[in-house]
């Protein structure tokens, strides 16, 4: 093996994925337009804080992404990449991951269809109670 080769397989997965972007010319905002990777996530697996994924399956799956989105070799890297995650029970929610409009929208919208059933079941069930008893 090249001595090349050798420190492929030493250096960490993060700096690979951030000396690949940076080398590309890409930003971490350009690279979130691509692959759909929240930024938090992306600057997360360049400097390999992964507590802050909610599960190790999520980590593992943007890493991947994002390893195939640069064309790193997976094999090079995934040998740097941790088993399990040590995520804390207590770990609050991102601040900025809020839901967008369109899901509060479509919330409130469930919540008003949720209503609308109810209550026309209870004018159905009135209007039925009330040709029993006549």
């Amino acid at each position: 093996m090249s001595a090349d080769k050798e420190d492929i397989f030493q250096t960490s997965f993060g700096t690979i994925f951030r000396e690949t972007r940076k080398a590309r010319g890409l930003s971490v905002t350009q690279v979130s337009e691509e692959t759909k990777i929240n930024t938090i996530y992306i600057d997360a697996l360049e400097s390999e804080n992964l507590d802050i994924f909610p599960a190790n399956v999520f980590a593992k799956s943007f890493f991947t992404l994002y390893a195939n989105f640069l064309e790193v070799d997976l094999q090079a890297v995934e040998a740097s990449f941790p088993s399990e995650i040590n995520r804390p029970h207590n770990l609050e929610p991102l601040p900025n991951l809020e839901k967008t409009k369109i899901e509060n929208f479509y919330e409130d919208f469930l919540a008003i269809e949720k209503s609308v059933y109810f209550i026309l079941f209870a004018f159905i069930l009135l209007i039925t109670a009330y040709f029993l008893f006549i």
